[in-house]
C-alpha cells in the first residue's frame, strides 16, 4: 500500500484545540472586535472541548463588550448544565402519535 514515514514536528499533542485557541486568541489577537466575534463562535463550539470551564474562563477575560460576554454566559450554562455526570434535563416531545412525552415517563 503507501509506504510513507510521519515526518516528527516536535510539536506536543494538542489535549484540546479550543483551549489552545483561546489561549492562542488570547496572545495574538489585539483587536477587541475580533476577539469578541471569535470568542463568539469558540463558545458555540464549546460541547467540543475536555475542557470546557478553561475555555470559558480564557473567554471571559477576552471578551470586552458585555453583550458579547452574556452570549458566551448562556451557550456555558447550557453545557454545564448538559455536562457528562450531571442528571439530564427534563425535556418534552411529541412522539409518532402527536403523543406528548417527558423524559421522566420513562423513570
Amino acid at each position: 500500500m503507501f509506504n510513507h514515514k510521519v515526518r516528527d514536528t516536535g510539536l506536543k499533542e494538542v489535549q484540546d484545540w479550543s483551549l489552545e485557541f483561546v489561549k492562542m486568541m488570547e496572545n495574538n489577537l489585539k483587536y477587541k472586535k475580533i476577539r469578541n466575534v471569535m470568542a463568539v463562535n469558540i463558545a458555540d463550539r464549546l460541547t467540543l472541548s475536555k475542557k470546557v470551564d478553561s475555555v470559558y474562563i480564557y473567554l471571559i477575560k477576552l471578551l470586552s463588550d458585555e453583550t458579547s460576554a452574556n452570549v458566551v454566559s448562556n451557550v456555558y450554562r447550557k453545557v454545564s448544565a448538559t455536562a457528562k455526570g450531571n442528571p439530564s434535563p427534563n425535556f418534552s416531545f411529541k412522539n409518532i402519535k402527536n403523543e406528548k412525552v417527558k423524559l421522566d415517563d420513562f423513570k
